[in-house]
């Protein structure tokens, strides 16, 4: 995928994002090679699959909302649909990742309790 995503949405609400955004997409492991003298020994590590960077324009009451939903800590739905009309759903918790009054925007962190559940286009 390139580009940026089209929307957002966190439980039920589907937000607007910056149409300059460059949100990153981590992978679910890394892999690391260990080289030794009969070759390479590979070592996997499972990491949690987050998407950062997403940058929602937000309202004072869209704010207190997003802000109520972290605070809460309860397990919530989430997914953006990329530019070229993929839909990534998941549940799990979301992190503020900043705010910027100026441009009215919040950047999001998804975190993820398991596999994205993508719809190609």
């Amino acid at each position: 995928m390139s580009g940026s995503i089209l929307s957002a949405w966190i439980d039920g609400t589907t937000y607007n994002v910056k149409a300059d955004a460059d949100f990153t997409e981590n992978s679910g492991r890394e892999i690391e090679g260990v080289r030794h003298s009969g070759g390479t020994l590979y070592k996997t590590a499972l990491q949690v699959a987050t998407v950062e960077g997403i940058d929602l324009i937000v309202d004072s009451v869209e704010k207190l909302t997003i802000r109520d939903i972290i605070n809460n800590g309860d397990i919530i739905a989430f997914g953006y649909k990329e530019e070229d009309g993929a839909v990534n759903n998941n549940t799990g918790k979301i992190n503020n990742a900043g705010r910027t009054t100026q441009e009215n925007t919040m950047a999001i962190v998804m975190i993820p309790d398991n596999d994205w559940d993508i719809t190609p286009p």
